[in-house]
């Protein structure tokens, strides 16, 4: 059975979580945290959102379970 790997966006700068991850994959991770970070989590005025893009993401986010 493959085993699965979980990460909490907070995990990827933990070097211990990481260090079995290819560069490339670690790469993808991190460019798909930060797009939740940097837009999916904030309101966008092009998109009409004066709240986040999806407003479950941010309570997501503090609680640990994104």
């Amino acid at each position: 059975m493959r085993e699965m790997n979980l990460f909490l966006l907070d995990d990827l700068e933990d070097v211990d979580r990481t260090r079995d991850l290819a560069r490339s994959d670690l790469d993808a991770l991190r460019a798909v945290a930060s797009r939740i970070e940097n837009f999916v989590a904030r309101p966008h005025e092009d998109l009409g959102r004066t709240g986040p893009v999806c407003p479950y993401v941010p309570e997501s986010l503090e609680r640990g379970t994104l």
